[in-house]
């Protein structure tokens, strides 16, 4: 029933330092972001709660999230890029997209994308948060961002995760990634805080980095794609 490049990692580590687990999906689909009253939401929320010991998905590594869960060592390093149509665009990069007036960039509520892109602007000015707030471009899912990039004739971009997009890509020929990476993060396991899980995960991903299963396993989900 579940499948993907962090359940092929997490089952080989539960082989290799001996444990079982059993996977549900968390309620609200969402990775987990921090709301006005302090709760969480997603899988960190449950994590926080008790509703699960592990949380089982590309998760970014945050100060704020480290307060209330433990973190595994990093299992790959990704990044914020641009997911675009091919083949042509009306634009050379990310400025020169964002001084045609026609073209919508879309942000995901409540994701680390919609949080990178604000961050960037107020590190350093790049005006795509300001971009984006203008458009009203915002939405609920994914999904309906991938169909707005595959029916736009290259007059909208999604802000996606560099590792999502990889994936997109080898999968969906008519859309491809665009410019370079707003930022690095490093992507992990999520545990229940004092539980001690998280580092007999960090041994299984130690022992993966060493012996190259971990590229192998990225090299499956993310670079045999039909395109």
């Amino acid at each position: 029933r579940f499948d993907g490049f962090m359940i092929d990692v997490i089952n080989d580590i539960s082989g290799l330092v001996g444990f079982d687990y059993r996977i549900r999906p968390t309620p609200d689909g969402r990775y987990g972001h921090k709301l006005p009253d302090s709760t969480w939401t997603g899988m960190i929320g449950d994590v926080i709660r008790g509703g699960a010991d592990v949380a089982v998905g590309p998760l970014q590594i945050t100060l704020e999230r480290e307060k209330v869960v433990d973190f595994s060592k990093p299992v790959i390093t990704s990044g914020t890029q641009l997911l675009v149509k091919r083949p042509e665009l009306p634009y050379s990069d990310i400025k020169d997209l964002m001084n045609q007036d026609e073209v919508y960039v879309g942000v995901v509520r409540d994701t680390f994308q919609e949080k990178s892109v604000e961050r960037m602007q107020s590190l350093s000015g790049f005006g795509l948060w300001d971009y984006v707030k203008r458009k009203n471009s915002f939405l609920d899912s994914y999904e309906e961002g991938i169909t707005q990039v595959k029916n736009s004739d290259g007059k909208y971009a999604l802000v996606v995760d560099q590792t999502d997009g990889a994936f997109i890509t080898g999968k969906h020929c008519d859309v491809a990634l665009f410019g370079e990476l707003f930022n690095s993060i490093n992507l992990a396991f999520a545990c229940r805080k004092g539980s001690g899980i998280c580092d007999k995960l960090s041994q299984g991903i130690l022992s993966m980095r060493e012996t190259g299963r971990i590229k192998l396993i990225y090299d499956k989900w993310f670079h045999s794609g039909v395109c």
